[in-house]
């Protein structure tokens, strides 16, 4: 459990792996092995949960997300949340 949390840490900050060891008071050289293994576990799932559609499918998932969002060509996503992005201001370059 703490390899897993560790490694959904790790995608979650985006932060260095020193940083997620220091967090968990583990080595960076640990923490990184740890993020490998899980990852590698995980990837290795891929086959039994990710399905990509074809032929009639792909057409009409690709149509199904323009419709929806405009979106031109997209086949698939990770997951459906959406979250509101509140402009910083008007930026001057």
């Amino acid at each position: 459990m703490n390899q897993l949390l560790t490694t959904l840490r790790f995608y979650a900050t985006n932060a260095h792996q020193t940083c997620i060891g220091d967090f968990i008071n583990m080595h960076q050289s640990t923490a990184s092995r740890i993020i490998k293994k899980v990852t590698e576990l995980i990837a290795g799932l891929s086959q039994e949960f990710i399905r990509m559609p074809l032929n009639a499918d792909l057409i009409r998932t690709q149509n199904d997300f323009y419709n929806i969002a405009r979106f031109p060509r997209v086949i698939g996503c990770i997951d459906g949340t959406h979250m509101r992005v509140q402009s910083p201001g008007k930026l001057f370059y």
